[in-house]
């Protein structure tokens, strides 16, 4: 047993893997696959695309905050 898999919160994902049918060592190998690729469940959210609103500073949040509501705040 490594120390990480001595850890309560190890055990309790063990566990629930288990129940689930699944090997939490599978899961985790799988997950750190991903990462190095360097994937992940919503990259696209991530990434800036065209039309995106990009807030510089504190004006350009009150601009867009204003914009939103229809009137200065």
């Amino acid at each position: 047993m490594t120390a990480i898999e001595s850890l309560p919160a190890y055990r309790k994902a063990e566990a629930e893997a288990e129940r689930r049918g699944e090997n939490l060592s599978s899961l985790i190998d799988a997950f750190l696959a991903g990462y190095a690729r360097g994937a992940s469940t919503n990259s696209l959210a991530a990434t800036p695309q065209p039309g995106d609103t990009v807030l510089r500073d504190e004006t350009d949040w009150r601009m867009l905050r204003d914009e939103m509501h229809g009137e200065k705040l």
